[in-house]
């Protein structure tokens, strides 16, 4: 068997794994064994593109000579060099801002965390516990209760309700 005949449909299947699983990743889908595939199975692209490259030389040695196509391939090389640049978040905005907001909720303790819930510290703590946490004092934080669990303050964050959200 030749090069060719496995090394084209490895770099589109490769491809077809990388992209697919990429646009899921790039939504923030989170299901299954996405995240895994895509960063295990686009190896298959790349070995796949490397000997595909290998094969095809000569045409892709002409193409080096071509004005677009040598330009496309500059520019992709330079983005993928600027992408290794570190960017620092600002401290007024964005994501940065809005995980100190998160880290303030859940390390706040429950009988702070209420009021801006507009429910008591005891109606949390029913919650809580409805949802097998155990509760030993209101001066606990979600943080403090996710990690019996083995969780992180975050996700208990969804199970709160206030009186405002009740129908």
């Amino acid at each position: 068997m030749n090069l060719k005949s496995w090394a084209t449909p490895l770099t589109i299947g490769g491809f077809v794994i990388s992209a697919i699983t990429g646009v899921v990743i790039f939504f923030h889908i989170n299901i299954g064994l996405v995240r895994p595939a895509h960063e295990w199975l686009s190896w298959a692209m790349i070995v796949g593109a490397a000997f595909h490259l290998w094969y095809n030389w000569p045409a892709f040695k002409r193409y080096l000579k071509k004005g677009l196509p040598l330009l496309i391939m500059l520019a992709f090389m330079g983005l993928t060099a600027a992408s290794f640049y570190p960017v620092e978040r600002q401290q007024g905005g964005g994501r940065g801002a809005m995980m100190q907001a998160v880290n303030l909720l859940t390390s706040a303790p429950l009988n702070r965390l209420a009021p801006l819930l507009d429910t008591s510290p005891e109606t949390l703590a029913e919650q809580l516990q409805a949802q097998g946490f155990q509760v030993y004092e209101l001066e606990q934080s979600l943080d403090d209760l996710a990690r019996q669990q083995g969780k992180r303050g975050v996700e208990l964050l969804p199970l709160l309700q206030s009186r405002k959200a009740k129908p």
